[in-house]
């Protein structure tokens, strides 16, 4: 079967999580109702691709899987680097000898948690295996946060972008965990320079507002030709290195969610119009020439894209050697 767009739209059941490698995969499964992941099995490599596909097929029909999550490892800013490029195209092969669909998941921060999976078990289970579990069961909570935040805050509207899913999905997975950084390491600069965490999630923050209106003003014009802003001048003019780290997390994850709503109910129509006057050659995070046609759509996504790379960034930085406040 074909690769899923989103991995939301896996059929709710079962299923089978792959950590594919050059030399052996990880493989891990879930109850039917979704709420745990188990370690499975390591699968070796063999001599042939048609025999690790086979193996694959086998694996899912013993498992009675509806659906096959595979980790996707991203670079740092999100971007996806060689090893990225060899499991699209391994997968892809691989989805045509499975007779379920087969979606990507970001395993980006699997490793730390493949590390405690293993301790708790004693050191038995198998590493590749481990990480099949953790990255099944990131998607699994993942999806479960998605539908209470989506009733909870009635986010709705005449189709459901991915980019909205990822916004959802985003904030809740990280608002979380920025939760638990310590307000004095956010607050820390880093050696190389640039701006401390909190001034991240501040420069984030006034993204959201600044999109806010544009997105909001989009719909009652033809056109998406909005003004930029100075970015370093509004983190600084506001303070954020001082700000109170939890409320900070708080708005931002908020604001967001409210964003995601605003987005949503953008209706089709509007969203899709070709736009001709446009600056995405200067406001959006992937730019577009002037002498291309633009849609509300595209800037709406490319929002998503820039937050998920600065949080990227967030882990990367939380990761380097600091300096004093």
């Amino acid at each position: 079967m074909a690769i899923l767009s989103s991995p939301f739209d896996l059929p709710a059941g079962r299923l089978l999580a792959l950590d594919l490698g050059q030399a052996r995969s990880g493989a891990a499964v879930c109850d039917a109702e979704g709420i745990l992941a188990t370690p499975l099995v390591v699968l070796r490599r063999h001599a042939t691709r048609a025999e690790d596909y086979a193996e694959i097929a086998a694996l899912v029909t013993r498992e009675k899987a509806v659906g096959v999550v595979v980790g996707l490892p991203l670079a740092s800013q999100g971007e996806e680097g060689s090893q990225a490029r060899w499991v699209r195209r391994y997968a892809g092969r691989l989805a045509g000898a499975l007779s379920v669909p087969v979606a990507f998941w970001d395993e980006s921060y699997s490793s730390a948690d493949a590390d405690r999976l293993i301790s708790e078990g004693g050191g038995r289970t198998p590493r590749d295996a481990a990480a099949a579990a953790v990255i099944l069961q990131a998607f699994l909570e993942a999806r479960r946060v998605d539908g209470r935040v989506v009733a909870r805050f009635g986010i709705q509207g005449e189709s459901m972008q991915d980019y909205v899913t990822e916004l959802i999905r985003a904030v809740e997975e990280h608002g979380a965990w920025l939760a638990t950084v310590p307000d004095a390491l956010a607050a820390k600069r880093p050696a190389v320079g640039g701006w401390c965490v909190k001034e991240i999630i501040g420069h984030l923050i006034d993204s959201a507002a600044n999109n806010h209106a544009r997105f909001v003003r989009a719909q009652a014009t033809d056109d998406l030709a909005f003004p930029g802003y100075d970015q370093e001048a509004w983190v600084a003019a506001q303070g954020y290195a001082d700000a109170d780290w939890l409320a900070l997390v708080g708005f931002w994850r908020l604001y967001n969610l409210h964003l995601a709503r605003v987005m949503a109910a953008v209706p089709d129509a509007v969203r899709m119009r070709p736009r001709a006057n446009h600056t995405l050659d200067q406001i959006a995070w992937r730019p577009v020439a002037r002498t291309e046609t633009v849609t509300l759509d595209y800037l709406m996504a490319d929002y998503v894209g820039h937050l998920k790379s600065h949080l990227h960034q967030i882990i990367s930085r939380l990761d380097e050697p600091t300096s004093g406040v």
